[in-house]
Order: C-alpha cells, then sequence, then structure tokens
C-alpha cells in the first residue's frame, strides 16, 4: 500500500508499503497550498485520499449553529470558530471569545481542552485549536440569538423557535 504525496513547487513524496508503518514522514518545505497524501492498494487502485489547505490571511469569527430551528426549551449546540475567508480553520488564534444570548438562556460555553480552569458556566471562553461550542436553551418562541465578539471580530447565529 504506497502512499503519495503530490506536492506543489516540489517532487512528490512517496513511501513503499515496506518503509511505512501506520504512520511515516516526509520532509518537505513549507509553502502556501493544499497538501494531499493519495493511499493505493498493492494492485496500485485509489483506496484514499486526505487534504491538508494552508488558511489565507485574513481571519473570521464564525458562529454555525446546529439547528435551523427549534422548539421551546429545546438546546441548541453553536459551534464558533476561527477560519479564513474561505472557512479553513485557523487553529493557532486562541483570542478569547464573549458571548450574549437573547431568546433564549446560555447554560454553557467551553472548549474541548482537558485543562479548563474557566469551567463552562461563564460567557467567555478561549478556544481550544482554534473552535469553541455554546450551548444554549430555547426560550418560548420567536429567535435565540448569539452575539459572539472577540478582538478579531464578530459573529451572530440566529435560530428560529417555533410551538409546534
Amino acid at each position: 500500500m504506497p502512499a503519495r504525496l503530490p506536492l506543489r513547487w516540489c517532487s512528490t513524496a512517496r513511501k513503499s508499503p515496506a518503509r511505512m508503518r501506520k504512520t511515516t514522514a516526509c520532509s518537505a518545505s513549507a509553502v502556501p497550498g493544499t497538501l494531499e497524501a493519495v493511499a493505493y492498494n498493492a494492485a496500485g487502485q485509489e483506496t484514499g485520499r486526505c487534504a491538508l489547505t494552508t488558511a489565507g490571511p485574513a481571519t473570521e469569527l464564525r458562529a454555525e449553529p446546529e439547528e435551523a430551528v427549534l422548539r421551546p426549551g429545546q438546546l441548541c449546540y453553536i459551534r464558533l470558530r476561527y477560519t479564513d475567508q474561505n472557512g479553513v480553520l485557523k487553529p493557532t488564534v486562541r483570542e478569547p471569545i464573549r458571548v450574549q444570548v437573547t431568546g433564549g438562556r446560555l447554560l454553557a460555553l467551553g472548549n474541548a481542552c482537558p485543562f479548563n480552569l474557566q469551567g463552562y458556566r461563564t460567557s467567555q471562553t478561549a478556544p481550544y485549536w482554534g473552535e469553541a461550542m455554546a450551548i444554549v436553551e430555547a426560550g418560548t418562541e420567536g429567535c435565540v440569538t448569539l452575539q459572539a465578539d472577540s478582538t478579531v471580530g464578530s459573529a451572530v447565529a440566529a435560530v428560529q423557535v417555533h410551538k409546534e
């Protein structure tokens, strides 16, 4: 099962099955763009592909709710993340994020970091690998709105609440 790493602006790196284990390392210069790993079976057929793309220079804060419509009292998980203008995650951005909720109640705000001294019951958190999560309980009707602010920018997530 050889793997191939076609790289823009440099030669293709190739590892044979005898030299590969579960992970392998190749040396390449850092250049902006996309790095794509392609895996092949013993017959030379492609069996998998994975790509990493360099994030652009601009940084945005995004708020992405999991649901578009809620029932009263239903929980809504809102993903907060720092990205470039194309939605590519920027995992090294650690600017704290502050949130305010209207039309519902903020139940928790935090990140996946196993060591979080702030806890999850405050209205501010630092992202972990560029991401955080807000858990909001919907009010009785209307719209639940989460306003997220940081030194990088602001984002709004709005979700409609309907009685069925």
